[in-house]
C-alpha cells in the first residue's frame, strides 16, 4: 500500500514525501486504517518490520485534525524513549502542531511544574515517571490516547503495578495501542485487564525465523570463547558490530581487550550517565565506532540502521533474547549474519534455538579463515522430577497467585523459589549417582580381595 493513497492530512502526506515513506510494511498496511478510526489495537510483528509508524502516524494525523489531540507513549528503556522522540523530532521539522517532550528515569522532575507541559501533546516516558507526573499532577487526566511499546518487556520487567496505576488515573475512553515483537498467552492476558474490545493485529510469520539473518556458531578447537572472538574479529569487516556480552562484566572485559587491540569500539551498559548514553548514540549515529559492545540493555527496539552485524559472546539463559538480538541485523528487508560465539555450557541452549526452527551453521574459526565443519553438541540429560517435587512448585506458583496484590518483580521471585527446589532434587540426584558408584567401587574392591 502506498502512503499517498492512505486517508490522512496533506500536511502529513507531504512531511511523508519530504522524508522518502513510499511503500507500507506488511504490518503497517493491516494497522494503519484501524488506527486512523480511533480503534484499539495490540499491534505484534517481528523487529524491523516498522511498528513504530504503526502508531505514530494516526497519532500524528490525530494532532492534524484535533489541536486538543494529546497523548503518552510509554516505553521499558529510556534509550527507546530517545530513540522514539528523535523520530518525532525528525516530523516536528515538517510538522509544526507536534509539540512533544521527553521524560525518563534517572533524571530529576522535581524541578518541573505544569508550566512545562504547556502545549505538550505527545509525552514520551518511562512508567515510572508517567506515574510520577500524574500522581504530583503535573500533567493532566484526559489524555486521549496511550501507547504501550515493547509492551512484553514492561510487563516482564516488573513495571506491571506502575502500569496498573497509570491505566487506573486516565480517562476509561482513552484510545489504548499496544506493540510487542511477540505475544505468548500470559502476557496477553495481562493486556486484557486494560485492552477492552480490542484488536489483536499480527503478521503470521514465526519469530523465530528472519529469512534475512543468518545464525553460525562460531568455535576454536580447544573451545576457548576468547580466542574464538580473537580469531572471529581478525577474519571480519562489519560497517556497524554490535557485541552482545551476557552480564556487564562480560561486556566490560570484551571491550577493554578491544581497545587494547585498537578496534574502534564504544560501551553501552546500565551503569553509564544518561549523558554518556546520549553521547555514544550520537556518535554511533555519526559513523565514529565500527563495532559497539553491550548487555542486553539494546537487544529490544533500539534500531541502529547501519548495523549489519551481531556477535553473542555466549547466549543467554531465555532463548528470545537472542532472537532480539539477532534481530538489531536484518532489518527493513536488508541481510545481516548473526555469530554466536561458542562457551562451554551451551549446548542446550543451541539444541534449543534449534528446536525453535532457527538453522544453526557451524563454523571452525582459525587466524585466517572460517572453515565448515559441525560441532558435537554435549547435550546434558533432563532430570524429571518426581510427583512431590512437582506438588512443591505448584504450591508455591498456587501461593504467589493467590496473593491480593502483585508486588513487583513477583516472577522473578517465583522463578528464584522454583530454581531453589529443582536445585536441591538435582543435588540429591547427584548425591545418590555418587553414593552408587562409591559402593560399586567397595563391591569391586571385596570382589578383588576374595
Amino acid at each position: 500500500m502506498l502512503f499517498k493513497i492512505l486517508n490522512i492530512n496533506e500536511k502529513l502526506k507531504d512531511a511523508l514525501s519530504i522524508l522518502k515513506f513510499v511503500e507500507t510494511t506488511e504490518i503497517q498496511s493491516k494497522t494503519l486504517p484501524l488506527l486512523l478510526s480511533n480503534k484499539n489495537a495490540i499491534i505484534v510483528s517481528e523487529t524491523g518490520s516498522g511498528k513504530t509508524l504503526c502508531y505514530l502516524l494516526p497519532l500524528f494525523n490525530h494532532i492534524l485534525e484535533n489541536k486538543n489531540h494529546c497523548a503518552i507513549i510509554i516505553t521499558p528503556t529510556k534509550e527507546l524513549c530517545r530513540q522514539i522522540y528523535s523520530q518525532i523530532l525528525t516530523f516536528k521539522q515538517h510538522i509544526m502542531e507536534l509539540h512533544p517532550k521527553l521524560i525518563i528515569g534517572g533524571e530529576s522532575s522535581s524541578n518541573l511544574t505544569k508550566n512545562n507541559f504547556l502545549n505538550t501533546n505527545i509525552i514520551v516516558a518511562t512508567p515510572n515517571k508517567v506515574y510520577e507526573l500524574l500522581k504530583n499532577k503535573l500533567i493532566p487526566v484526559n489524555f486521549n490516547e496511550i501507547i504501550l511499546d515493547e509492551a512484553d518487556m514492561l510487563f516482564d520487567l516488573g513495571f506491571m503495578n506502575d502500569i496498573n496505576n497509570i491505566f487506573t488515573m486516565l480517562n476509561k475512553n482513552i484510545i489504548k495501542v499496544a506493540c510487542s515483537a511477540t505475544l505468548h498467552d500470559a502476557f496477553a492476558n495481562k493486556l486484557k485487564k486494560f485492552f477492552l474490545n480490542t484488536e489483536i493485529i499480527q503478521n503470521a510469520k514465526s519469530i523465530w525465523k528472519n529469512n534475512n539473518v543468518t545464525h553460525t556458531v562460531v568455535y576454536t578447537k580447544d573451545y576457548d570463547a576468547n580466542k574464538t572472538l580473537k580469531n572471529l574479529l581478525g577474519n571480519i569487516k562489519p560497517y556497524l558490530c554490535i557485541i552482545f556480552g551476557n552480564t556487564k562484566n562480560i561486556a566490560n572485559d570484551i571491550y577493554k581487550a578491544m581497545v587494547e587491540a585498537n578496534y574502534n569500539v564504544a560501551l553501552i551498559h546500565k551503569d553509564l550517565t544518561n549523558h554518556e548514553r546520549r553521547k555514544i548514540f550520537k556518535e554511533i549515529n555519526s559513523y565514529t565506532y565500527q563495532y559497539v559492545v553491550a548487555t542486553d540493555l539494546i537487544s529490544r527496539g533500539v534500531d541502529l540502521p547501519y548495523a549489519d552485524l551481531v556477535i553473542s559472546y555466549g547466549l543467554p539463559d531465555d532463548a528470545l533474547w537472542y532472537i532480539h538480538r539477532s534481530g538489531r541485523v536484518g532489518r527493513n528487508k536488508k541481510g545481516g549474519d548473526s555469530f554466536i560465539v561458542y562457551c562451554k555450557n551451551d549446548d542446550n541452549k543451541i539444541a534449543k534455538l534449534i528446536k525453535k526452527g532457527i538453522k544453526i551453521n557451524y563454523s571452525l574459526v582459525t587466524q585466517n579463515e572460517f572453515i565448515s565443519k559441525p560441532l558435537q553438541l554435549r547435550l546434558r540429560k533432563k532430570i524429571v522430577f518426581d510427583k512431590e517435587t512437582n506438588s512443591e512448585i505448584q504450591k508455591v506458583i498456587r501461593n504467589n497467585k493467590s496473593t491480593k496484590r502483585v508486588k513487583p518483580c513477583y516472577k522473578k521471585k517465583i522463578k528464584s523459589q522454583i530454581l531453589k527446589i529443582k536445585q536441591k532434587k538435582k543435588h540429591e540426584h547427584i548425591d545418590k549417582i555418587i553414593k552408587a558408584k562409591f559402593r560399586e567401587k567397595l563391591r569391586d574392591k571385596a570382589k578383588n580381595k576374595q
